[in-house]
């Protein structure tokens, strides 16, 4: 009765009639949105022009697939943004143990209202998330270094939306 059940080859999601979806917070939403469709149909950025570029690009499938995942590590990237701050590690067991402070992060955030992000914090991949990426002597890979360079690249497309896609292809 709960449970979702995603048809991947089918291409088709079932959600019963229970079971009430929270939304992404906003700007995050309508950015993902937008990212999507620059990718999926890019044709649609010169729909409204009477003589379209003869350069639109077409994607290989391969592509298609680095490109989507990027704009969601893109988008958890922005959704996460300070969460290292609320982490905490405990040392007093053999094993260090890094434990996350909800609240904090909610309230340094303003997303004490925002049932999806409280949903992700609740959920199990969040838990491993912080287990793996908590401790600070790990090494770096490609969510660190987009983690990290988030803020610039924000900065960056606010004043030019066109480099949204170009940095979405770089990751």
């Amino acid at each position: 009765m709960d449970v979702i059940v995603a048809d991947l080859d089918g291409g088709a999601i079932m959600v019963p009639d229970g079971v009430s979806l929270p939304l992404l917070p906003e700007p995050l939403l309508s950015h993902s949105q937008e990212a999507l469709s620059m990718v999926l149909q890019p044709e649609l950025s010169c729909a409204d022009h009477a003589f379209p570029p003869s350069n639109l690009r077409l994607t290989q499938p391969a592509m298609l697939d680095k490109e989507i995942r990027a704009i969601f590590m893109r988008m958890f990237a922005q959704l996460l943004q300070g969460y290292r701050s609320c982490l905490t590690i405990i040392r007093i067991h053999p094993r260090p143990i890094i434990t996350f402070h909800k609240a904090a992060f909610l309230g340094e955030r303003t997303l004490l209202d925002c049932d999806f992000t409280t949903r992700v914090l609740d959920c199990m991949f969040f838990t491993s998330f912080v287990c793996e990426r908590g401790p600070p002597w790990r090494p770096c890979d490609v969510w660190d270094e987009l983690y990290s360079s988030m803020s610039d690249q924000l900065r960056l497309e606010a004043q030019d939306p066109r480099i949204v896609l170009l940095h979405i292809q770089v990751l």
